[in-house]
């Protein structure tokens, strides 16, 4: 296994997923998942995304909570910034539990009075890195993290 980028605070291992059976409803398991940002950084990360296999459920969680892009790509709140200790909650109906595990995030921190917003790709995946100037203060510096097995 190895780690793909930069950042300064949180981590993948800020990233906790937990699941666990509730049951089951007309014979099919129930599952319970909650997904938490453990970093103690007020800086959330964004664009969090966790391996899922083909992940499905009937009925389907909220796509704003969790959805699945492609194999073993499921979004997490929509892209949205997960802030410090916050919980995203879903459940789902299968014949069985998905191994779910995080993928990748936008982690960041605050800089102060720089002046540029750097952003790290991991080449081939997202995209190339680049970096933009802003005016604007304070400005974030941000990193994606990406976890690889050679399983993945």
């Amino acid at each position: 296994m190895w780690i793909v980028g930069i950042a300064d605070g949180c981590t993948n291992k800020d990233i906790s997923i937990t699941q666990s059976q509730l049951g089951s409803a007309a014979g099919i398991p129930q599952y319970s998942v909650q997904i938490v940002n453990t970093c103690i950084s007020d800086c959330a990360p964004t664009n969090i995304h966790v391996y899922c296999g083909w992940f499905a459920s009937s009925p389907p969680p909220n796509p704003n909570t969790f959805t699945r892009l492609a194999y073993n790509d499921c979004l997490v709140n929509g892209g949205r910034p997960l802030a410090q200790g916050s919980i995203v909650e879903f459940q789902y109906a299968n014949s069985f539990m998905y191994a779910l595990s995080f993928r990748s995030a936008n982690f960041c921190r605050w800089i102060g009075r720089e002046h540029q917003l750097i952003m790290v790709y991991v080449l081939g995946l997202i995209g190339p890195p680049f970096s933009e100037t802003f005016d604007t203060l304070p400005v974030k510096n941000c990193g994606t993290f990406v976890e690889k097995s050679d399983s993945a």
